[in-house]
């Protein structure tokens, strides 16, 4: 019997997997005892529902088995969250919305007088970034320096000035090592803010508003090794953001395509194929019951 392939995690498991082995008329099982029989004229010529079933158990069993080809490291995952926050900030107020990669919170914080640039009042202290409305500006707040955002750098108001701008990202875009990121350093407007758009059409790369949803490239590290995620916003005509979700990568210097989410979980793969061997052991059986009834005639 051949030996069957699993991801390192499942070969200490106290089990057993049998080998699965394609018979001219039919898939069998080789711990089967009526394996070494010959197909029935009635394999040779299966019904509807015959071939149907053996479809569905052979879509099940394949999946299954692709387990031990696509499973990945258990050290590299995707961690995905949902948050349905959204501001509602008027023309003269701000107001943001907290997130953080490690813990999965967010959090809606309070409007407050809008004063130009920075989350108003005391952020929480696990935050890494958040999204916001501040007077006429949606913005990204990078919370700490290590937290960047995936875009470009475009002239600021005053001389010397350089305003970072992150990108609007489609499904599927690379967000990783290879792109660009910018920090905002001291002295671009508002400190760590990065501007999506402004009310007025100025500038900013999610205009025209309102902004369909799109995707913020995002890392955060100690800068020289990051993780890379994305998260998941829209902004309406008057400049208020909504979050949906966000996700990341927690192999450390690995991208991650916007948009993507956990692979199913490997075990239940691995219970799908088991569920294709039990309906082909239950077509088995029912195939041996009806030619012992014919043979009994």
């Amino acid at each position: 019997m051949g030996e069957a392939l699993l991801p390192a995690r499942f070969m200490d498991a106290d089990f057993s997997i049998p080998c699965i082995v394609v018979h001219p008329m039919m898939i069998r099982s080789s711990s089967d005892p009526t394996f070494s029989e010959p197909a029935a004229e009635s394999d040779k010529h299966p019904s509807a529902s015959d071939r149907w079933y053996r479809q569905v158990a052979g879509a099940a069993l394949a999946a299954g088995a692709s387990v031990a080809a696509t499973a990945q490291d258990a050290s590299a995952e995707i961690v995905s969250y949902t948050a349905n926050w959204s501001t509602s900030a008027a023309s003269s107020e701000q107001q943001s919305i907290y997130f953080d990669f490690l813990t999965g919170q967010s959090l809606l914080g309070g409007k407050a007088p809008s004063i130009g640039g920075g989350p108003p009042g005391e952020p929480p202290a696990w935050a890494q970034f958040a999204i916001g409305k501040f007077g006429n500006f949606a913005a990204l707040i990078d919370m700490a320096e290590g937290f960047e955002g995936m875009g470009n750098l475009i002239p600021g108001y005053y001389a010397g000035n350089y305003y970072p701008n992150p990108f609007k990202l489609a499904s599927g875009a690379n967000i990783g090592p290879t792109e660009q990121f910018n920090p905002a350093p001291p002295g671009t407007f508002g400190g760590f803010m990065q501007t999506l758009a402004t009310t007025g059409g100025g500038y900013g790369n999610w205009l025209p508003l309102p902004s369909s949803t799109g995707y913020l490239g995002l890392r955060f590290g100690d800068g020289t090794d990051f993780n890379y995620g994305w998260a998941e916003i829209s902004i309406n005509g008057q400049g208020n953001l909504t979050l949906n979700r966000f996700a990341y990568e927690t192999e450390l210097n690995t991208p991650i395509p916007a948009g993507a989410v956990p692979e199913p979980p490997a075990v239940a793969l691995l219970a799908l194929g088991a569920a294709g061997l039990g309906v082909f052991r239950a077509m088995r059986k029912k195939k041996v019951a009806e030619n012992t009834a014919s043979e009994a005639i």
